[in-house]
């Protein structure tokens, strides 16, 4: 899948660039069981944008290989802007970058330098330039996420409220161990969508609409 990645990107640098849009990148955090997953899936499909999984993020960052093949898919100059971003965010952020971070911030950086992508988790919206993306975040109340992993996993509400419970302590603990930052705090984000509220077809609707309004803006 990484080398499949890599070849894509490869193939879009020789090819006629397209007029550049403003902001081509789409972070997602999401609570659990708030459907945030699919909600990306049907984003990505609707822009015809890469979709990157947070599973996918962390086994790339767990790899130095990984980083360093992903960097030399960009230029010079993008590289170079790059490694001056991620050492102005390590120093804003007052950051500890242990060897994961390092390696997570070059390949959420690079994805988002190459653009037309949706990022789901691992604090991409606390890497990229605000200027660069737009941040999601999707809520639900708890009863429905509750309702929704109890379906989804065939699973009783008390396992499904220890999944969700724990699932979030532990998204809650990363965002806070490498972005020294609360993944609740309403203003990380330039939009919040309950889909409790809005079906998850308009909530795609939403963030593209959205994002259409930015780069006309």
């Amino acid at each position: 899948m990484i080398e499949e990645q890599v070849q894509r990107w490869r193939v879009t640098r020789t090819e006629e660039k397209k007029k550049d849009e403003r902001i081509s990148v789409i972070t997602i955090s999401r609570e659990a069981g708030s459907g945030g997953n699919i909600l990306a899936k049907r984003l990505s499909d609707q822009l015809e944008f890469d979709l990157f999984y947070q599973e996918f993020i962390h086994n790339m960052a767990e790899s130095a290989h990984v980083s360093v093949r992903l960097l030399e898919t960009l230029d010079e100059k993008g590289a170079s802007v790059l490694e001056e971003w991620i050492a102005s965010l390590v120093d804003k952020r007052h950051l500890w970058p242990d060897r994961y971070l390092q390696h997570l911030m070059k390949i959420i950086g690079t994805i988002g330098k190459h653009g037309r992508a949706v990022i789901v988790g691992r604090g991409a919206n606390f890497v990229l330039p605000p200027e660069k993306r737009l941040s999601v975040r999707i809520i639900a109340t708890l009863e429905a996420r509750l309702r929704n992993v109890s379906q989804k996993f065939s699973v009783s509400v008390d396992e499904a409220r220890a999944r969700v419970l724990k699932t979030e302590s532990d998204r809650k603990a990363f965002i806070k161990k490498y972005f020294n930052d609360d993944i609740r705090r309403p203003l990380n984000y330039d939009l919040i969508i309950n889909t409790g509220t809005l079906s998850i077809d308009d909530a795609v609707n939403a963030v593209s609409g959205a994002l259409s309004q930015l780069n006309r803006a």
